[in-house]
């Protein structure tokens, strides 16, 4: 079992076992693990697993857009629409955030034809949000929109780890994809950010504003759904369906739980602080600066740009590090380090809070 740097896991080289048609999974041995970060792996063609990379980075550039841009979009819808109950505000984030779930519970077994699916559904629930919600019903539409779109988006987590790690049966060299793919959750981060930033800099009216940064969402799907309908399988993929050896899950779960739950566990315990300060990175920042009245929707905006910029290195550091430290120890450290930031900052708030520099970092 191995794990990247944001703490959701990656399955690789097959184990043996009795023959089984159930779902595959993949483990990748101690003894495999090497320092040799970048070696010849000739499973698979260059143009195959650049395909299936290409589309998994860029789903999950969509994914990460699509998610972080509800926080900058909904002050901007209730400040367009100060009439209106509000109370049906926190469903627009939260129907995302339940989307993603059923995605990832149904897409995840629907490989291969399923990213397929989950692009599709991205880029419909974008589109909808940005065109659909009009005058009484713009919030209880805008969150139904979302929900669609969560859908879309929790799917590409488990179909772009599985896409990216199917590259051949190098298991540091199929990690090490997997971490590059999953990096461009920065990426979209910092484009929901700059993109709000930008728009808000010039003279479009702030209606059209956060319908322009929804209907953005679409685009990543667009430009790789191509991709998505004409990739084929890897060599290794297919090899792997047709191995009368291979360790279904049933099998497999009694031997590796300890590490199922541990990487589960992990994941859930980081997407709580993730997505809490992904989602609310606007919300956060107002209130840290609430007291100062220079503070606007575009200082806001431009400082979210500059939390996603000082985020981006961490990424590429554990990708770097991989093949050189084992994968448990790079993801230990990430959640220790994790921890004593968000301790500091739980225990020290009220103190901390004048030195708005050093929270800001934080």
């Amino acid at each position: 079992m191995s794990t990247h740097n944001d703490g959701k896991a990656s399955l690789s080289t097959p184990m043996t076992a009795p023959p089984s048609h159930s779902t595959v999974i993949h483990m990748p041995s101690k003894s495999t693990y090497t320092p040799l970060l970048e070696r010849s792996d000739s499973t698979a063609s260059t143009s195959q697993v650049n395909q299936r990379v290409l589309v998994s980075a860029v789903a999950n550039f969509s994914t990460a857009y699509n998610l972080a841009i509800i926080g900058s979009v909904v002050p901007l819808v209730t400040e367009t629409n100060p009439t209106l109950d509000t109370s049906s505000i926190p469903a627009i984030t939260a129907c995302s955030l339940v989307g993603a779930i059923v995605g990832q519970l149904i897409f995840g077994l629907t490989h291969p034809q399923g990213m397929i699916l989950t692009l599709l559904l991205t880029v419909i629930g974008a589109v909808a949000s940005a065109v659909l919600p009009w005058s009484s019903s713009i919030y209880s539409t805008l969150a139904v929109c979302r929900f669609v779109l969560g859908i879309g988006v929790g799917g590409v987590y488990p179909l772009s780890a599985a896409a990216a790690a199917e590259g051949g049966t190098d298991p540091v060299l199929n990690n090490k994809r997997v971490a590059a793919v999953f990096s461009f959750q920065g990426w979209g981060q910092l484009a929901s950010f700059l993109m709000c930033y930008m728009l808000l800099e010039t003279s479009l009216s702030h209606e059209w504003t956060w319908r322009v940064l929804l209907g953005l969402g679409a685009l990543p799907g667009v430009f790789v759904l191509h991709e998505a309908i004409t990739s084929e399988e890897t060599k290794a993929f297919l090899k792997s369906q047709h191995n009368p050896n291979r360790l279904s899950l049933s099998a497999a779960m009694p031997i590796y739980w300890k590490q199922f739950v541990g990487t589960s566990v992990g994941w859930f315990l980081f997407d709580i602080t993730f997505y809490g300060n992904i989602l609310f990175t606007p919300i956060i920042l107002n209130g840290l600066y609430d007291d100062d009245a220079a503070m606007n929707m575009v200082d806001i905006a431009q400082f979210s740009v500059f939390t996603s910029l000082i985020a981006l290195p961490g990424y590429y550091l554990s990708y770097f590090m991989m093949g050189t430290m084992d994968f448990k120890h790079i993801q230990m450290q990430g959640f220790f380090v994790m921890a004593i930031l968000f301790l500091a900052m739980g225990l020290f708030y009220t103190t901390l809070l004048p030195l708005k520099t050093l929270v800001f970092f934080m």
